[in-house]
């Protein structure tokens, strides 16, 4: 779900790869749309999800890694002595836009799927309003229970038309999984890739004043931070605590410090590159 018309997200692959994840990927080669939309349905590209994990279980090499309670590593002390358990298996997806959407469609009552990330996602809008073939993701969630697996949520700000409230990634935090993880970054809806076509960032909104690369920086390593609770039993709370304050010291320009400094009257805060909207914590 990080096709986007080309632009990609391997650079979120490469990153999972790195912390030892097997990456299965896709493209479904069948049009660019604006925002991440093209011929196939919601529908169909879910079933294609729901497909490509079923073959991944009969796979004699991904089989052992897909299947819930596979063991894959033995246990491990991080750097911080937070003692990780032994891997287990399962299914962990990441989507962006419209990926994000088909993401949940999937996930919501699929067992081997134990969390998601979610990148700047999009349920219904102008570009694919809610009809045959396109359900809402986030009506889904609201009638799962605990509205699907845990998830990593982190929106963009400046989503404009092409993430639009309403459809955007605060509706599909509001309806997740208590355990999730929610950020919003100062960004546009396709800062978050690698690389976005002109007609993309004509069209939708942009923030000059962060760099496409601190966007995937802080979206790849919460991901990774993610998986790594679900799938590895670092302790969530530790987890984020840890990689928020790594972001902070690497790519938070000061702001942070700046942000609690005394503000004279009159004088607005500086806006912060992003800011935590659910620790999964104090809400689960």
């Amino acid at each position: 779900g990080l096709g986007g018309g080309g632009g990609g997200g391997g650079s979120y692959c490469r990153r999972l790869c790195s912390w030892g994840y097997v990456v299965l990927g896709y493209n479904k080669r069948d049009g660019v749309g604006v925002a991440g939309g093209n011929a196939l349905d919601d529908v169909v590209s879910a079933q294609m999800v729901d497909d490509l994990i079923g073959w991944a279980r009969t796979d004699v090499l991904l089989a052992p890694l897909v299947r819930d309670g596979g063991a894959m590593d033995t246990a491990d002390k991080t750097d911080d002595d937070i003692v990780t358990a032994p891997a287990k298996g399962g299914v962990y997806l990441l989507g962006h836009s419209r990926g994000g959407k088909i993401s949940m469609l999937q996930a919501c009552g699929d067992e081997r799927v134990r969390a998601a990330c979610l990148l700047d996602p999009v349920d219904n809008t102008v570009y694919a309003p809610l009809g045959e073939g396109f359900p809402s993701a986030v009506a889904k969630m609201r009638n799962t229970k605990d509205g699907g697996p845990p998830l990593l949520v982190v929106g963009g700000k400046y989503g404009g038309d092409c993430a639009p409230k309403g459809s955007n990634y605060l509706s599909f935090l509001e309806q997740s999984n208590p355990k999730s993880w929610g950020v919003e970054v100062r960004a546009g809806h396709f800062q978050f890739l690698d690389s976005a076509t002109l007609v993309q960032r004509a069209v939708c909104e942009e923030n000059p004043g962060v760099a496409d690369a601190q966007v995937r920086e802080v979206s790849q390593a919460l991901m990774v931070a993610h998986a790594e609770t679900v799938f590895r039993g670092v302790p969530r709370e530790a987890a984020l605590r840890r990689t928020m304050k790594t972001l902070e010291q690497s790519w938070g320009d000061g702001a942070f410090d700046r942000v609690n400094a005394q503000v004279a009257p009159g004088q607005k805060s500086p806006e912060l590159p992003w800011v935590l909207l659910r620790d999964g914590i104090s809400s689960a």
